[in-house]
């Protein structure tokens, strides 16, 4: 089945995948027509103002959720659709950090090598939320993950909850939480590249009663990776602790310290001339021996859940957190002629705060023959920041002025020590400067309302929004925005274990500066966004597997575009608009009893549909593939001479796609991973071996100079020990 699924998204038999869907969807075996609620709905601790499940949620599949509604409510129930890699997935596939794990979700692929994504089409590069709190994106590093328990992509506008979000979706990071039964384990790894790699969990009581429980997750990675000279060292230590003294009031602590020294990878450059992607070797940077990009990131989760009454409850949760970066870099600067390249040197600081702060009222009650789950609640975001950056020159050979420090061959590239000590700080370095600094704060009431078969969700939303970019009074540099933001859906239960649901959903995203020489010829207005959506959830075989097939329409308004003037080559308006248009289908959990499978894919078409540049009118937009699709599967042999070992593997489907530079366009690409394990208790071999094919292929890229190119073929190895805390089973 594995082959056959690879085989179709590779030549991308869309109408066939269309009707198989379909075909699932509508001819369910009738032994899954009465599933109980109890399997539609795991345990879940309701007094969490964050999620914690209590083992509900095994495997690939995730059937409850907080990012949607900010109430525990089944996935089924909620109309709009929510991806979620789960620890197993992440844990089979060795995922270290957000950017290895994210992109085995339908419609979501790679925007560059940085942390940022194309959502439905869209770039997204706000922040990620922690446990529905927004934390901070520091762009050129990626979360890790040692201490997460899933990760969820609300698809469309998230505004009615969240504040400013991406159109294309809200990137939700829910933390694993202290369980009451003891248990640990710790993993070694080994690797291509000189990868190696150390991890644990640990989790339990603190006191014989249990109203104190504790969660301890630590690790270490490091790598050179294939690119030159590439290198990476990360940490992660993230304890997390839990209190509930009585039934009706809990608090939860989490806490996570992590540090990675490596380097900035800006990606592979290509020759001057021409948009040749293989004409130099996909190991080539312009990064020297000595350049680092080194960053820490602490931050301090609280949160309370308050049970009032038995239908009234009050949740409230705060996050700060801080983000210091250190980077020293070379780059390229401008060509010599057409494969040698001036150097530039840059080197910054950059520190920030971000404080998330979220309360909010349950009420729940009866109006007739309706049942109404009613919030009430209000937001506060703020990021304070500073950076101090240094651009340097050598004047005695390239003259005062320059900004180039030395000069590097892309075809035959040395990398020897650079003499930085020599160099001078140049006349344009901008020297110490306050960030973009921003606050915002939202008021919003939702209503889940239940009519027999019938959901109805009812969300709006005022949010204040207020952004400071280097002045103190409101002047040019400050941009103040009050809007309004709705949200309705509604879903009804055809049969049980197939709903049927629609949504209409705003969103915005204020002015953030991508470019500090950018002028508009008239006051900015915020980037609007509205997403319509409709499709079909199921679950088959019990409640053992969830599937989703969807269709949307996502508009963006007041896209910021060039204005083509010659004599303003700065200038730009705000007349664009772009529109996604697409099908996705995910399908998660177990076929049978000892295969599990996680299936996604997605056919989009987002493309430029406003602009003042008639050329751009029906372009597709940039690192937006039509056809992805990421397929992964566990198998487990349970009896006979095989039992004990486990076959895994998967595929993963993009299309062609787009970048900033009209002339150029990646290529589509096709890669397949394997691996075997086996267990013999406390112990767990697993060997996955990646990019089988050794496909050369780019993820993402702005241009033909900067474009990043994926990982040729690697392979990990995975040592897994089970401590058994629990001997007693209890």
């Amino acid at each position: 089945m594995y082959y056959f699924v690879c085989l179709m998204l590779s030549k991308q038999k869309v109408f066939r995948l269309l009707a198989l869907t379909l075909f699932l969807f509508a001819g369910q075996r009738s032994e899954g027509q009465n599933i109980p609620d109890t399997v539609l709905k795991p345990v879940y601790k309701t007094l969490d103002s964050v999620e914690i499940s209590t083992g509900g949620n095994p495997g690939y599949l995730k059937t409850v959720s907080y990012s949607g509604t900010k109430t525990p409510t089944p996935v089924m129930d909620i109309p709009q659709t929510i991806s979620t890699v789960t620890r197993q997935l992440m844990d089979e596939k060795m995922d270290f950090s957000l950017k290895e794990s994210i992109t085995a979700l339908a419609n979501v692929n790679n925007y560059s090598g940085y942390d940022e994504y194309s959502i439905r089409g869209f770039l997204a590069e706000n922040p990620r939320s922690i446990n529905g709190l927004r934390g901070y994106n520091a762009l050129y590093t990626s979360i890790l993950l040692l201490n997460i328990e899933s990760i969820d992509v609300l698809k469309g506008p998230a505004a009615v909850l969240y504040g400013n979000t991406d159109p294309g979706g809200t990137v939700n990071l829910v933390t694993k939480k202290p369980l009451s039964v003891p248990s640990g384990e710790v993993a070694l790894f080994g690797g291509s590249w000189d990868h190696f790699r150390v991890q644990g969990d640990f989790t339990g009581p603190v006191n014989e009663s249990k109203t104190i429980l504790y969660r301890f997750n630590a690790g270490y990675d490091q790598t050179r990776g294939f690119v030159d000279p590439f290198y990476s060292k990360a940490f992660q230590a993230a304890p997390s602790f839990s209190f509930s003294p009585d039934k009706n009031l809990q608090i939860n602590l989490d806490f996570s310290l992590s540090r990675v020294n490596t380097i900035l990878n800006r990606g592979q450059p290509g020759l001057e001339s021409g948009n040749n992607l293989y004409a130099t070797p996909i190991s080539l940077s312009v990064t020297q021996p000595g350049d680092y990009l080194k960053q820490q990131d602490l931050y301090s989760l609280i949160s309370v859940a308050w049970k009032i009454n038995p239908a009234m409850d009050f949740h409230t949760a705060y996050l700060i957190y801080n983000t210091g970066q250190d980077v020293a870099e070379h780059g390229l600067d401008s060509y010599i002629d057409s494969d040698s390249v001036n150097l530039y040197f840059h080197s910054w600081k950059f520190n920030t705060i971000t404080q998330s702060w979220t309360n909010y009222f349950n009420y729940k009650f009866h109006l007739g023959e309706t049942e109404h789950n009613a919030m009430i609640g209000y937001d506060y975001i703020s990021t304070d920041g500073n950076i101090s950056q240094t651009h340097y020159e050598n004047p005695d050979l390239f003259g005062k002025g320059s900004g180039i420090v030395g000069t590097f061959n892309l075809l035959r590239p040395v990398y020897n020590q650079m003499p930085v000590g020599s160099y001078s700080v140049s006349s344009n370095s901008s020297g110490s400067q306050d960030a973009d600094n921003y606050f915002t704060q939202g008021i919003y009431l939702q209503d889940q309302v239940r009519f027999k078969k019938l959901n109805l969700l009812l969300g709006i939303r005022r949010e204040f929004y207020r952004k400071d970019t280097g002045g103190v009074q409101p002047d040019s540099s400050t941009t103040h925005e009050n809007v309004w933001l709705p949200r309705i859906g509604l879903e009804y239960g055809i049969r049980p274990g197939l709903h049927v649901y629609g949504v209409y959903s705003r969103g915005f995203d204020p002015y953030e500066l991508s470019n500090s020489m950018a002028v508009y010829n008239a006051p900015f207005k915020p980037v609007n966004s509205e997403l319509l959506e409709a499709g079909f959830k199921a679950m088959f075989l019990k409640g053992k597997l969830y599937g989703t097939l969807s269709f949307y329409q996502l508009s963006i308004f007041n896209v910021s575009v060039y204005a083509n003037d010659p004599a303003n080559p700065d200038l730009y308006v705000q007349r664009g608009e772009d529109q996604a248009r697409g099908i996705e289908m995910e399908l998660n959990g177990n076929i049978l009893p000892n295969l599990l499978v996680h299936f996604a894919y997605a056919y989009n078409v987002a493309k430029v549909k406003k602009s003042e540049i008639a050329a751009e009118v029906g372009r597709i937009k940039e690192n937006a593939p039509i056809h992805s699709g990421n397929v992964f599967f566990r198998y487990d042999f349970i009896k006979g001479l095989l039992k004990g070992f486990s076959l895994n593997g998967g595929c993963s489907l993009v299309g062609k796609r787009n970048t900033l530079d009209t002339a150029l366009e990646l290529p589509g690409y096709f890669t397949v991973q394997g691996g075997i394990s086996y267990e013999w208790r406390p112990l767990t071999l697993t060997f996955l071996l990646n990019n089988i094919g050794n496909v050369v292929y780019w993820s993402g890229a702005y241009n033909n100079i900067y474009k990043w190119p994926g990982a040729e073929r690697n392979f990990l190895v995975k040592m897994n020990w089970d401590l058994q805390l629990n001997k007693t089973g209890k």
